[in-house]
């Protein structure tokens, strides 16, 4: 399976592919109403091969506890890897649906604090 293209701003906002619909969705605006209760964002750089441990791990907490998070969402960011980190994030997406788990996928590796 390819990656999707690197994500790419839309006006003033982000995409993440949804490999469902098979179409780029924009990201919810920061500014606009929550829509979940809880989002984790996690750094990745050529991580295909810890990814699966973490998200099934993050997955099974968030959906057996549903006091703790009645609503959520993972976003990965995958910074320019050159592995097959996007390619294992798209797999759970499709999985779990990109409502639950979500790739932003930068060009280029930028680095820690970008």
């Amino acid at each position: 399976r390819r990656a999707p293209p690197a994500t790419s701003p839309i006006g003033s906002r982000y995409t993440f592919y949804d490999p469902l619909s098979r179409t780029s969705r924009p990201f919810p605006s920061l500014f606009g109403g929550a829509q979940k209760h809880l989002s984790v964002v996690i750094p990745a750089y050529n991580e295909q091969l810890r990814l699966p441990i973490m998200l099934d791990e993050a997955l099974a907490f968030l959906t057996q506890t549903p006091a703790y998070a009645p609503s959520f969402e993972i976003i990965v960011v995958d910074d320019g890897s050159a592995d097959e980190t996007s390619a294992v994030v798209l797999s759970y997406a499709e999985h779990h649906s990109a409502d639950k788990v979500r790739l932003l996928r930068l060009p280029a590796n930028a680095g820690k604090g970008a």
